[in-house]
Parts: structure tokens; C-alpha cells; sequence
């Protein structure tokens, strides 16, 4: 079996594959063609909505690289003021965009010392440049709605782009990246298309050796990268045995598609600033836990069917019977740049710590006893779980505090989950679970959320049947 991929590869893929000129080489690199045009200058780009969308967008461009290198097909060369730059920037060609300085609202200029120590104030430290940030972990995603809060409470688009380009360097990857996604879902005068992770981030979706592969051959080709050229890829990528049953799923679980829809519906789904400035907005859903449940719900279904599909049983549960016993298969993503791995791997056999699995089974407890008792505690208020005119009126508090979108006292059940699971081989990094960007790889993904989906079911199963009056409409006739 085998799939053929057509992926856009451009310099992002040369720079994560550590293969990047100086920049002086790739000044000199650009083609007549690619010579920055004269109207992409700043003042031109910030005046508009095409212009600021385009400006955000270019951030995701060689994400491994300085600010201040190439990109939108060389038509882009980003530098700092001098009161934001470090002293490694380069002098700017003629042709680069200047940005504004950062202006307070009395019209007094922000300098590089006090957009740092801003940034210690909302980071606090929490994640270092060599931390991976992951949406499953609820003080990451504070840290990002803190440091959104702080960049669009700027005075102007200009002054939060110029503050944005400048935290660049402090950041990582994975934050900084969420921080474009935030406010490009966030601000009314951009545009709302953002390019797919699968080309932001290939090195998350394509193996190192596949990535250094299609890199050589479109040197062969001559390929001007930079134009965002498309290469069909030979894609069959197994990381588990033939002989182990799981990797008949190969194709399911590490389609690079399915993974980035997995991170994009996390990514916005999680993104509540977004709903409390604008209730019009896409990301607005009156009943978002109940979208968690359905999303991985469905999501776990059509898992089922493959697996059947192949030869396999449905899935399941990893819950707490299963949490003080080895866990076979272990799981290698093979994810990384050259030798150096992205995730870590967990072996055959891991188990987790007696310690977690009680945490995990508290969290569990709690939930259970109320939703026996019929109802939920929310920021102190009492949730009655009912079906009322047919609708399930308690199905999304409960998705809403499974995820968890909101601090409750039943903890964070499916998030810490994935952060114990993905940290079972017991040493250095995190493994794919970790994270909404590869979860899905592991064949352990599908036994959690079935152990999710069983709390769901159960609460579901605790009402009854539907009767005629909850699906009953009075005076409707079908002829």
C-alpha cells in the first residue's frame, strides 16, 4: 500500500533541514524574479487587510531562521528599528521593510529592554526556548493568551507587528507560531486563511530521511523553492514492525492530514479570547464540550472502521484497569531533524507511575459521583444534567470540563492523561501524546479517547432511551 502526497516544499523545508545559506548567500541567491518588488513596502503592506494578513503569514515562513531573512517568494526582508533590534541584525537593503517603532498611547517610544522585561512579566519563565509547548497543557495555553492579550492591546497593528517580529527570537517554535494562529483568528483587519501546519511544520507530519530525500532531489531538479513548487512524495511511512498488528493503522495514523486537523480543531476550539471579543466569530460555539465529544467521538469511530477494515478489533480502553500493567506496543515517531529526535520514544512494556494513575483516577472519581448525582459544579454554580425539550443540556458542561476548557474541581482528565501517557518511557522530552500536532501517531491515542468516550457513553446511557415526547413535534406532520 502506498500514498502519493503532493506537499508544498519551499526554503521552510531547507531550513529545517539545517541547509541554509548565509544571508548574505541568499540575497545574492535570488533570482531576477524573485528580486523584492518595489510596492511590497511597508507602509504600503500595513495600510491594508490583504497587506497586514500577508505580513502575519510571512512569520510562518522559515520559522528556524532570523527574522530578517527572505521570504514570500523574496519579496519580504523584515528589520527592526534600532530601538527593537539585536545587535546581530544586519544593515537593511534598500528594497527591506522597515518596521515602526512600538508607541505607547502618549506617543512615547517602547525600547527592546522594556518589550523583554513584558515578556518575563507574561511569560514568567514558564517556557524556555528548548521547552515543547503543547495545547494540552492548560499553563501553556495561559502563557499564550497572555502574550496575545499583550500584543493586541497595542496601540496600532504596526507597533504590535514591530513587537511580534522582535519576540521572535525568545520564543519557540510551537508558541510562537500558536501566537500568529491566536491573532490572525483574533484581529478584524487581517484576513482569516492561514496555510496548513503540514508545510508551517513539516518536520512534525514527514520523517527526517523522507524530508532529506525530497531536499536532494529537488536540488537535482533545480527547483526554485522559494516560488512554493509542488513535488509528489512517494509516502509510505511505517514506524512500527510488520509483524506487530498496530501497523496496519500506518496510513491512518500517520497521515500528516489527519494529524494537522487534529491540531488546527484544538488550536481554535481552545482559543476562548476569540469568543469574548467576538461573539459572530466562527470560533464562537454555544456548545463547544459537546464539539469535543462529537469531534473525537466520530473521530474514533471511523478509526473503528479501519481497524476492521485491516483485520483488527475496535479499540480498547486504556483506563484504570489497564494503567498499572505494561503497555504493548511501544512507539517511535521517527519525527525529527537529521539524528536529532523531535519526540521522545516509549518502549515496549512501559508502565505508568502508581502516583499518576491515582491522579488520573481522582479526576475520574469526581466526575462520576456528580454525574450520578445528576448534576456538575461550574465556577459555583450547579449544572443540572437533563434532556429538556430533547436537548441534552449537560452534555457540553461535561465535555467543557473533561478537555478541560474551564477550571474546575474535576481537574483536567483527558489533558493531563495525554501529558503522564506521553512521558511513560520516564526520561528526557515528551513523546507524541503530548501534543495535538502528532497524537495521533501513537496506537495508544485511539485506546484514551475510547476511554474518554466511555465516560461520555456512560453519562449518555445514564438518561435512558429517548422517548416519544423528547423527539416529538407537536403540529408537524411529514406527508
Amino acid at each position: 500500500m502506498s500514498q502519493s502526497i503532493m506537499i508544498i516544499l519551499s526554503y521552510l523545508v531547507i531550513t529545517a533541514s539545517g541547509n541554509v545559506s548565509p544571508y548574505g548567500k541568499l540575497l545574492s541567491d535570488l533570482s531576477p524574479t524573485q528580486k523584492p518588488l518595489s510596492n511590497f513596502s511597508y507602509p504600503i503592506l500595513s495600510s491594508t487587510k490583504h497587506g497586514r494578513h500577508l505580513l502575519l503569514v510571512s512569520l510562518l515562513e522559515e520559522l528556524h531562521q532570523p527574522y530578517w531573512v527572505p521570504r514570500s517568494d523574496g519579496n519580504l526582508m523584515l528589520f527592526l528599528p534600532l530601538s527593537l533590534a539585536p545587535e546581530d541584525q544586519p544593515p537593511p537593503p534598500s528594497a527591506g521593510q522597515k518596521l515602526m517603532e512600538v508607541m505607547r498611547g502618549d506617543g512615547t517610544i517602547v525600547v527592546r529592554d522594556e518589550v523583554i522585561a513584558m515578556l518575563n512579566d507574561k511569560e514568567d519563565f514558564l517556557l524556555l526556548l528548548d521547552e515543547k509547548f503543547t495545547r494540552f497543557r492548560e499553563d501553556h495555553v495561559e502563557v499564550v493568551k497572555r502574550l496575545v492579550n499583550m500584543l493586541i492591546s497595542q496601540v496600532s497593528f504596526d507597533s504590535m507587528f514591530s513587537m511580534l517580529v522582535m519576540l521572535k527570537e525568545f520564543l519557540s517554535i510551537e508558541l510562537f507560531m500558536d501566537c500568529i494562529y491566536s491573532l490572525i483568528q483574533r484581529r478584524k483587519d487581517v484576513g482569516f486563511i492561514i496555510p496548513s501546519a503540514v508545510s508551517v511544520q513539516p518536520e512534525d507530519y514527514f520523517p527526517s530521511d523522507l524530508l532529506e530525500g525530497v531536499l536532494r532531489r529537488g536540488k537535482r531538479q533545480a527547483v526554485p523553492w522559494a516560488t512554493g513548487n509542488m513535488l509528489p512524495v512517494n509516502y509510505r511511512y511505517k514506524t512500527l514492525p510488520d509483524d506487530e498488528p498496530e501497523s496496519r493503522m500506518w496510513y491512518f495514523r500517520e497521515d500528516p492530514m489527519v494529524n494537522a486537523n487534529h491540531f488546527h480543531w484544538h488550536q481554535v476550539l481552545s482559543n476562548d479570547e476569540v469568543m469574548k471579543s467576538d461573539p459572530m466569530h466562527s470560533s464562537n460555539i454555544d456548545r463547544r464540550g459537546e464539539m469535543f465529544y462529537f469531534m473525537h467521538h466520530q473521530l474514533l469511530c471511523r478509526a473503528n472502521l479501519e481497524r476492521l477494515s485491516v483485520g483488527l478489533d475496535v479499540s480498547k480502553p486504556y483506563g484504570p484497569e489497564e494503567w498499572g500493567q505494561p503497555l504493548h506496543p511501544g512507539y517511535d515517531s521517527k519525527l525529527g531533524v537529521g539524528s536529532v529526535k523531535k519526540y521522545a520514544s516509549r518502549p515496549g512494556g512501559a508502565v505508568m507511575h502508581a502516583s499518576d494513575a491515582r491522579k488520573l483516577s481522582k479526576f475520574e472519581e469526581l466526575l462520576q459521583n456528580d454525574i450520578n448525582r445528576g448534576w456538575l459544579v461550574v465556577k459555583g454554580s450547579y449544572i443540572k444534567l437533563e434532556y429538556v425539550d430533547g436537548v441534552d443540556r449537560g452534555i457540553s458542561t461535561l465535555g467543557d470540563v473533561v478537555e478541560s476548557y474551564i477550571i474546575s474541581k474535576y481537574g483536567d482528565l483527558h489533558n493531563t492523561g495525554h501529558t503522564i501517557i506521553s512521558n511513560l518511557h520516564k526520561g528526557r522530552g515528551d513523546g507524541v501524546m503530548a501534543t495535538p500536532n502528532v497524537a495521533i501517531r501513537d496506537p495508544i491515542f485511539s485506546r484514551w479517547h475510547k476511554y474518554i468516550d466511555d465516560i461520555f457513553l456512560g453519562y449518555k446511557n445514564w438518561f435512558g432511551h429517548y422517548t416519544d415526547q423528547d423527539l416529538d413535534f407537536p403540529g408537524v406532520s411529514i406527508s
